[in-house]
């Protein structure tokens, strides 16, 4: 038995794989808990147009052949010299925080959801999907590409990890990566959170996958497919797509590692060819409504404040690390004695500020600062490249969001998952390293610590959910 225990995890051995696996499934599971919260689809025929979601007004934008939300601004917003500013808007109707644009309203979501959700439900039912089962449909195929990226890192970078503590670790991550946060919420604006959840993880899955492929046929297939991935990721969240750079450095290894000249020209042809038809798309639909390839439209939101106002001010930048990264939940006398904190910071200029935790709360990713330490540049130079990748890219997505938009909790889910996993393979890295030089007393304390940081992401995960008190998933028993 204690043999058996300090097995290390062989990706080869399929028995292997099916306990790793059979921990995903159950984390998927419980995803689907969510499902007695579910609403029944909508009739499209049936919807008013004017009252329903932004998802909702693009799908029959788009049935209707046209790229603006079919509802028509009134006169009064149409002679406003800036109908960006709240204050000249008082008194008028509108539609709140849809993007205005030359006597249009438009949705500034991107439109992968509408594409992979909505119209394959409306295609085979006849009905577009609500809210909440669209969130549901992405936590499920999220959840499991989680687990498949997670595999492919600790194949690349914790080989030889303890398989049951691999296993056991993946619980946490499930629970730290905010899949489960952001089905908890399941409105209008989670929708475009959980879709860059799922595709940004089936980019990366696909992208490293196709790095250890044996064949160039396989690897030119799964090249393709991760372009198309990260496509869909830009058209959810645009800010999430720069979490994807962390595969750069894998990449590059790639392209110096083989020497053959014809081997990398086919590869190369096979990601950036599908990537280019992407672009071109995204940047097409870009300049047909807001007449830039790079105006995503959000600076023309009707929202409390004219967004074009906001700036990267380096200013915030220590502002912006400490709540999304560094900000503490607070502590309740209930179970599971963990709730969010309402912020309300005291700035010039627009924020939004609403409910919310830093990011290393959750536990596991606090282990992403061991990095530096841990991943030493001598021993593997493309393992550091990519976890100070994946910091970096961290700290500037929360930077840019902050300056931009503010802080909520669905922000943070920008960079929680890509910090949990950054962290789940530090704690295996070093577990392993404490194996291999047969202390005792280190391996021991890094289980623990790795015990303890599981135990702490569901704890602060339950507890954020519930700051929905409609939650559908870990609801709160009266």
């Amino acid at each position: 038995m204690k043999e058996l225990l300090k097995i290390p995890f062989d990706h080869k051995k399929l028995w292997h794989n099916f306990v790793l696996f059979a921990v995903v499934i159950l984390c998927t599971v419980v995803c689907l808990t969510a499902s007695d919260g579910i609403e029944p689809p909508i009739n499209y025929s049936e919807a008013d147009i004017e009252s329903s979601d932004f998802w909702v007004q693009q799908f029959d934008a788009f049935e209707k052949g046209q790229l603006h939300i079919d509802v028509e601004p009134s006169d009064e917003l149409n002679e406003l010299l800036n109908p960006y500013d709240p204050e000249e808007r008082d008194d008028i109707e509108f539609l709140w925080d849809r993007a205005y644009f030359e006597g249009h309203y438009y949705s500034y979501f991107g439109i992968a959801p509408i594409l992979t959700v909505f119209y394959p439900h409306y295609f085979l039912t006849g009905s577009i999907p609500s809210v909440s089962a669209a969130c549901l449909y992405m936590a499920v195929i999220a959840m499991l590409f989680l687990g498949f990226f997670y595999r492919e890192l600790v194949i690349k970078f914790a080989k030889g990890a303890n398989l049951w503590l691999t296993c056991v670790l993946f619980f946490g991550v499930a629970f730290s990566s905010g899949i489960f946060v952001a089905l908890s919420w399941s409105d209008p604006y989670y929708v475009a959170v959980m879709s860059a959840i799922e595709w940004s993880m089936i980019f990366l899955f696909l992208g490293f996958r196709a790095m250890r492929a044996e064949s160039m046929l396989a690897r030119s297939i799964l090249l393709a497919l991760s372009a198309i991935a990260l496509t869909m990721t830009i058209w959810s969240r645009p800010t999430v797509a720069l979490v994807c750079l962390v595969a750069v450095p894998l990449f590059i290894e790639y392209l110096l590692r083989h020497e053959n000249l014809k081997s990398k020209l086919i590869s190369a042809s096979a990601f950036f060819v599908p990537l280019a038809c992407g672009a071109v798309a995204v940047m097409w639909y870009n300049a047909a409504r807001f007449g830039s390839p790079f105006d995503f439209g959000s600076s023309y939101q009707l929202t409390v404040c004219d967004i074009r106002e906001n700036q990267l001010d380096v200013s915030k930048f220590f502002d912006s690390i400490y709540h999304f990264f560094f900000k503490a939940p607070s502590s309740t006398r209930n179970f599971p004695f963990f709730a969010v904190s309402n912020v309300k910071p005291e700035y010039e200029g627009y924020f939004y500020c609403a409910k919310g935790v830093g990011a290393l709360a959750f536990g596991i990713p606090l282990a992403s600062l061991s990095a530096p330490f841990i991943c030493r540049v001598k021993k593997d130079k493309y393992k550091f490249a990519t976890m100070m990748t994946g910091l970096a890219i961290c700290i500037f997505i929360a930077f840019f969001d902050y300056c931009y938009a503010g802080f909520d909790m669905r922000y943070v889910l920008d960079i929680l998952p890509i910090l949990t996993l950054l962290g789940a393979i530090m704690l295996l890295c070093a577990h392993k390293e404490a194996h291999g030089a047969s202390s005792v007393r280190w391996e021991g304390l890094i289980k623990a610590i790795i015990i303890v940081l599981c135990v702490i992401a569901v704890l602060v995960t339950v507890g954020v959910t519930r700051m929905n008190p409609a939650s559908a998933i870990f609801p709160i028993k009266e």
